[in-house]
């Protein structure tokens, strides 16, 4: 692997000519013609990345960028970092794929997110490793909430991003974007969003109280769930799909997930 010598940083960024150039539009329009409209940077970033370090990205034609994307947040420490550098390429010098068996490595790695934990946590914590990305965190916990309360509705937020895949589309509040596949899933239940609501001024619960309903993807509604409500045994709700603090759903207003169940 070959480290990216850095450039005289006072002169970062730096972009020498207007974008795409030509050796990254070339590419540009070779990747339109042969993968599908499932892109999404491409269409708003017209860059080729040649190579990157830290927090900047160089393009083919030389301009350099600071990276806020960040691989969505994967890329915590910037790229190339010298430690991640040598940990990936020692575990790749010993065998790069051991399916769910023990290996000293996943065993250091569980050890090390237990250790955060409050003591009291820790022995009664297990570790599910999903995937590879979020969105199979997203599919194994649903799957976990069905299984451990034996429901099969979840309740998810409109404007929400969840991922992907099918399972993830359908807990997704971008209807929008899954209008072609509909929703895909039964059991989906997206509740309003008091982040987003038609008046951002107005507080959260007024917004989105416990006294509102939540839309039904079969078409109806339910009643909105509430911390202090008792548990309805007739109810077919076994997950929440909350918001997360930041990322693609922006801030959360102070006091909206206590009211949640």
């Amino acid at each position: 692997m070959v480290m990216v010598e850095p450039v005289d940083l006072p002169a970062l960024p730096r972009v020498t000519g207007p974008l795409p150039g030509p050796h990254s539009a070339e590419l540009l329009i070779r990747q339109d013609r042969r993968e599908p409209n499932a892109r999404v940077y491409p269409r708003h970033i017209p860059i080729v990345i040649d190579e990157a370090w830290g927090s900047f990205v160089r393009d083919l034609e030389g301009n350099v960028f600071i990276d806020f994307l960040t691989g969505a947040g994967v890329l915590s420490l910037g790229h190339n970092h010298p430690e991640s550098v040598r940990v990936v390429t020692e575990q790749l010098g010993r065998f790069a794929h051991g399916l769910d068996l023990p290996t000293p490595a996943k065993d250091a790695f569980t050890e090390a997110q237990l250790s955060m934990l409050p003591p009291t946590m820790r022995g009664r914590t297990r570790v599910h490793f999903c995937g590879p990305t979020g969105v199979n965190a997203v599919d194994a916990a649903i799957r976990l909430c069905k299984t451990a309360t034996g429901r099969s509705d979840v309740v998810s937020f409109q404007g929400g991003f969840r991922g992907t895949t099918h399972l993830g589309m359908a807990v997704t509040g971008l209807v929008a974007s899954k209008r072609p596949i509909g929703n895909g899933v039964p059991g989906v239940d997206l509740m309003k969003d008091g982040r987003r609501g038609p008046v951002a001024q107005e507080p959260a619960t007024q917004i989105c109280g416990p006294e509102t309903s939540i839309d039904s993807a079969a078409g109806g509604s339910i009643p909105s769930p509430t911390r202090d409500a008792a548990p309805d045994p007739g109810s077919t709700v076994g997950g929440c799909a909350r918001p997360p603090a930041a990322d693609r759903a922006g801030s959360r207003i102070a006091g909206f997930l206590a009211q949640l169940p």
